[in-house]
């Protein structure tokens, strides 16, 4: 809803208002019927609620003075502080985040007197990309503020659906379902065609199976950046659409966007991303059945924050090479306690047991166990993919051929 109204005697937004008092309402568990009693019908309380029709003054303060509310704090520089609220997504959105937390962290001596105004919403939404991309806090941990925004999305203007979506999408993704998590960032991207939106977008499809989506995303959003010279966020995407060309078996295009991001991040001197380049040069070697340049490639990334996962790549082509030894010796280093917190610790666990012990029961035991519903809680379906595909060699090689064709079924479905 546009324009502002007189409460309390100060000038509010009707759009903060409306998903404010739905807030506090649900917050303190009042029906709609029950809130509006003698005030006004629950069809005029709902429309204003969800951002469909205004009420004026007089009906909003005694909708307040019901739930407690006699006064609403002013922020006086409330416009220089959404200004910087605008600047911390901006230098999140580019990468930097040293400065994205600096800025939020000056926002965060006016949080107490945010929260008891109607600008509490609209902060909410911007801790909430603090809390995931900084604080790398979980869907778990995220929840009940998620929940509580859902319940109130219809009040909020475009801009903050937008973002709402935007961060909620990705980590839905992530967590919880990739058909919700992509539903999301689409419904964003209706709302505002942006290159981020167009990035999550390509990433989410891309490792939902569905590389000509992400290809299509991902060069929309390398465009836009390419031309904002964003050279950062333009290496990333060049490293997914070099992943979502070699899933094409499309290699040249792929080495063209690995190398250009190789190329980038060493002239750069971006270790995070050099070593990210590495690791998919190494798989799209792989794929194409060169296991020396494969490992000449992962052994570059055995140093940095990627090394375990350049582990897993390693132990791979030394085991198509027949250099057991040499294999034996990536396991030594990587199969450690200091190693355990990474995401691809139990994938090289899962190689580490492929290779040395396939014939033996505890291969079987550890994987169904163990490692394949690692995989399966945090959603990372390529990952089981590969687990099933050895779990159905391993079933053939026993004759357990019920168990391979169910696996084998399951595989097919999830293509």
């Amino acid at each position: 809803m546009q324009g502002s109204v007189l409460i309390f005697g100060e000038n509010f937004e009707y759009d903060f208002l409306s998903a404010w008092i739905k807030y506090n309402r649900l917050e303190n568990g009042y029906s709609q019927d029950s809130l509006c009693h003698g005030v006004c019908s629950p069809s005029h309380l709902s429309y204003f609620e969800n951002g469909k029709k205004k009420l004026n003054s007089e009906i909003i303060e005694l909708l307040l003075h019901r739930m407690n509310i006699d006064r609403i704090p002013i922020i006086e520089n409330i416009g220089s502080i959404r200004q910087e609220l605008i600047n911390f997504i901006t230098e999140l959105e580019f990468r930097n985040i040293t400065s994205a937390k600096r800025i939020f962290n000056g926002i965060l001596k006016y949080e107490d007197l945010i929260k008891i105004s109607p600008y509490n919403i609209e902060f909410k939404i911007y801790k909430l990309a603090y809390d995931i991309h900084i604080d790398r806090k979980n869907y778990t941990d995220l929840k009940k503020d998620i929940s509580y925004i859902d319940n109130i999305y219809s009040a909020l203007n475009d801009d903050l659906r937008y973002l709402y979506l935007l961060l909620t999408g990705r980590l839905t993704y992530k967590y919880i379902s990739h058909i919700e998590g992509l539903t999301r960032l689409e419904n964003a991207k209706a709302i505002k065609d942006t290159p981020w939106v167009n990035y999550n977008l390509g990433f989410c499809y891309c490792y939902d199976k569905q590389s000509l989506r992400g290809i299509i995303s991902m060069e929309k959003a390398l465009e836009t950046y390419q031309h904002l010279g964003q050279y950062v966020c333009a290496m990333y995407c060049n490293i997914y659409l070099g992943i979502c060309y070699t899933d094409l078996q499309m290699y040249d295009e792929a080495l063209n966007h690995l190398k250009a991001t190789y190329t980038a991040a060493n002239h750069f001197k971006i270790d995070s991303v050099l070593t990210q380049a590495y690791v998919h040069l190494s798989n799209m070697y792989m794929y194409l059945q060169d296991y020396t340049e494969s490992l000449h490639w992962a052994q570059l990334a055995l140093i940095g924050d990627f090394s375990v996962l350049a582990a897993v790549n390693c132990t791979e082509c030394l085991n198509k090479l027949n250099r057991l030894e040499e294999c034996k010796d990536i396991f030594d280093r990587f199969l450690i306690s200091e190693k355990k917190d990474s995401l691809y610790y139990n994938l090289l666990y899962f190689n580490y047991l492929s290779i040395f012990h396939f014939d033996e029961d505890i291969f079987y035991q550890e994987t169904i166990k163990n490692i394949l519903p690692y995989y399966e809680s945090i959603n990372y379906s390529n990952i089981c993919d590969i687990i099933n595909k050895k779990l159905i060699e391993y079933f053939e090689k026993n004759r357990k051929y019920k168990d391979a064709n169910k696996l084998y079924r399951k595989l097919l479905e999830n293509k």
